[in-house]
């Protein structure tokens, strides 16, 4: 699967992949699994996981920050610093903060610089222990602290340097700050994410719902919206209906994602369901895959049994398996008239195959008496011609033309059953030795009749 995965266009594999993200979006709110007992851990999880566009881990020079003596002056530093809360790597974000500590001890006596640095490695320690006993409920991120912690700091050093604003904005975040979190990231999903997961990672769906709306209802994410993000962004603020306009889904996508979102109580979007199913029973049609759109057909209220009564009409019929499996499936939801449309055309298949006592005994389930005279009179016609002394004097064949002729008047539809007497009658079946299918084609009819 993998190597055929990265054999398509770059274009192909895009799609694949945002339709992927999405799909595990959807079911991050919607169907979440046991395991997922935390919903702001599981979006931070999804983020890192399906968008790659600023990887924490891979996107800075960590190394050449690392050797640089004075590291909190480093122009990637505090970039980096922002994306590594940003993304919840908060372990890697203590380490950094750890040896910043230590550099600015080797090489100055800011005692205030020193104390802010140590709350905020203490805060991002904090935080990194609480994120990694999520799922212990006493374990929580000290907002309220954090957030005193930056108010008592703003209010004793009215002054701080470029750095202790840096920090005092890194706290913010930690502490759930939406409007220091909405300047500082790079997308209105990626900021949101972080906000939720600072500061409101235990809501539940419907709150982070609420939430959603707030935030890109604001204006500093409002000026930043990507219109890459407009189906994600959709279902982090609950609206189903938009998310799926996004093309990438297709319409197996649409058809599934719609018919479980039913399942799972989303009654409102039943009528959507029934669209989107609908319409992927179209491409199934298209691809011969008949008997799964009549499965499908069949969910879908009355609009879905009328499609249903019109596809049989739409397979093309070009053997007798398939149009026994046809059948199969016309009798078991009582489609009475399409088993008559199909035991004709497979009547006529059989005809023009010359495979006249098959063609006959669906032609007789159709009840179709012209059809069997045709049929008759074609078999007739010619065994008289290869042999006509076997079968029957010039005589006996012009009175069963006549009989023939009358039974094209006859309104009972197995009428035709007289052939049969006519036969027996006038070409002396009992003494004659009669092979092959004109005798089988004979008993045929003869032992459906009601006539005999």
């Amino acid at each position: 699967m993998t190597s055929l995965f990265w054999r398509q266009s770059i274009v192909d594999r895009t799609t694949h992949l945002r339709r992927l993200s999405l799909w595990e979006l959807v079911q991050l709110f919607y169907f979440p699994t046991q395991q997922q007992s935390n919903t702001g851990v599981a979006l931070m999880q999804w983020l890192n996981s399906t968008d790659k566009t600023a990887e924490p881990l891979l996107r800075f020079n960590y190394q050449a920050i690392y050797e640089t003596k004075d590291l909190i002056g480093h122009d990637q530093f505090w970039p980096a610093v922002y994306k590594l809360i940003l993304r919840g790597e908060l372990v890697t974000l203590v380490q950094l903060l750890t040896q910043a500590k230590a550099r600015i001890l080797e090489h100055t006596h800011d005692e205030g610089l020193l104390l802010l640095i140590g709350v905020f490695l203490k805060a991002a320690t904090d935080c990194s222990l609480a994120k990694a006993n999520a799922k212990d409920e006493q374990a929580h991120i000290p907002q309220q602290t954090l957030r005193s912690d930056v108010s008592h700091f703003i209010a004793t050093y009215p002054s701080l340097s470029n750095i202790g604003q840096c920090i005092l904005e890194g706290m913010a975040v930690l502490a759930g700050d939406e409007k220091v979190t909405a300047r500082l990231c790079e997308t209105p999903l990626e900021g949101f994410i972080a906000y939720v997961y600072y500061g409101s990672s235990n809501a539940t769906c419907s709150e982070i719902h609420a939430l959603a709306d707030q935030w890109w209802s604001s204006s500093d994410s409002a000026s930043m919206e990507s219109t890459s993000l407009d189906s994600t962004q959709a279902v982090v603020r609950g609206n189903v209906q938009a998310m799926l306009e996004d093309q990438c889904l297709g319409v197996w996508g649409r058809a599934h994602l719609t018919d479980l979102l039913v399942m799972a109580g989303h009654h409102g979007l039943k009528e959507a369901r029934q669209t989107h199913v609908l319409a992927y029973c179209a491409v199934l049609l298209q691809h011969g895959l008949w008997s799964y759109a009549m499965d499908y057909m069949s969910t879908c209220g009355e609009e879905g049994k009328a499609m249903m009564r019109k596809t049989p009409r739409q397979v093309p019929i070009s053997d007798e398996s398939t149009a026994k499996a046809l059948l199969k499936y016309c009798r078991r939801n009582a489609m009475e008239e399409e088993n008559t449309w199909i035991y004709k055309t497979l009547g006529l298949l059989l005809k023009e195959s010359n495979a006249l006592s098959s063609a006959l005994y669906y032609f007789d389930l159709a009840g179709d008496a012209e059809a069997v005279e045709c049929v008759f009179e074609t078999a007739i016609q010619h065994y008289a011609a290869t042999d006509p002394t076997l079968w029957f004097t010039p005589v006996d064949y012009k009175t069963l033309q006549t009989q023939l002729e009358a039974l094209a008047h006859d309104d009972d539809l197995t009428g035709y059953s007289l052939v049969g007497a006519a036969l027996a009658k006038h070409t002396a079946f009992e003494t004659t030795l009669v092979r092959d299918t004109f005798f089988e084609l004979f008993l045929l009819v003869f032992q459906r009749s009601p006539l005999k």
